[in-house]
């Protein structure tokens, strides 16, 4: 079921917003950069991406707008020099810090940071549907990944169920048949070269695995990270449940870094056309 915020999924599932912001920025990505070229766009978009015109039926247009947005996301994963974007397959997060409470509060608090992580899995994403309000600025789009795989030095300190959890080293969090929601909240105005564009005002994302596994791995502390493993994986739900919010807010941003960077380089009748 999906809460109020930005039509977004609620769920107990917070690590998948972590990941899966992940794959929303990839969404976000291909959705900019979906949709066709002309002579008044600054950057030319692979014409094997597709053109949807905006004068079609909203049917019509919205199965035009799943299918090219499918498109562009396999190619993004590479990235793309022409749009100066990074590859979205790894997608590399330079930090990732998932906080829930204050210390000495309550029966879980955790403040673990990621440094250097890489997000894995989002080219095999299925777009499943999109929905737009072109005259809005407005576009939603549902996605399912069969597994997403965060990946990156750790740190982390807190308690759960007042059991310590602390320590550092490198951590695995997979998120399997995670679907996603990410909406994209705009408005189009005229740059100064006379070209109309969609200017994003702001981004929701949500994500919500069926299942998560973490894994904690540090050879010098072998029992102590097990131990920690395991009591991590027996508590996903609640876990990712409380640390959805500050997953959310982390992954929107960055995924609206990701699309404004491109939507600013393409004429909005470039992208959709009459």
């Amino acid at each position: 079921m999906y809460g109020a915020s930005g039509g977004a999924p609620q769920s107990d599932s917070v690590s998948v917003t972590l990941t899966m912001l992940v794959t929303v920025t990839g969404v976000l990505a291909a959705f900019a950069a979906i949709l066709g070229s002309s002579s008044t766009s600054a950057v030319q978009i692979p014409a094997s991406w597709g053109t949807c015109s905006r004068s079609l039926e909203q049917g019509a247009l919205e199965q035009c707008l799943r299918a090219a947005m499918q498109r562009a996301l396999t190619d993004l994963s590479r990235g793309s020099a022409a749009l100066g974007t990074r590859p979205l397959d790894p997608l590399r997060l330079q930090s990732v810090r998932l906080l829930q409470g204050e210390a000495g509060t309550g029966p879980l608090t955790l403040d673990m940071t990621f440094h250097d992580a890489e997000v894995e899995g989002l080219r095999s994403a299925e777009v499943q549907r999109v929905r737009a309000d072109l005259a809005r600025g407005e576009i939603v789009a549902d996605l399912r990944a069969a597994s997403l795989q965060l990946r990156g030095p750790y740190e982390v300190r807190g308690r759960i169920l007042l059991i310590p959890v602390n320590g550092n080293g490198m951590g695995i969090v997979r998120m399997d048949n995670a679907t996603m929601r990410l909406a994209i909240h705009g408005h189009v105005e005229r740059g100064n070269d006379q070209n109309s564009r969609l200017s994003v005002d702001a981004v929701d994302f949500d994500m919500v695995p069926e299942k998560t596994h973490f894994k904690f791995i540090n050879e010098a502390k072998a029992t102590q990270v097990e131990i920690m493993s395991r009591i991590v994986n027996d508590n996903d739900k609640a876990i990712m449940e409380a640390l959805r919010p500050s997953i959310s807010a982390t992954f929107a941003k960055e995924i609206k870094d990701y699309a404004t960077t491109i939507f600013n380089q393409v004429a909005f009748d470039d992208v959709f056309p009459q």
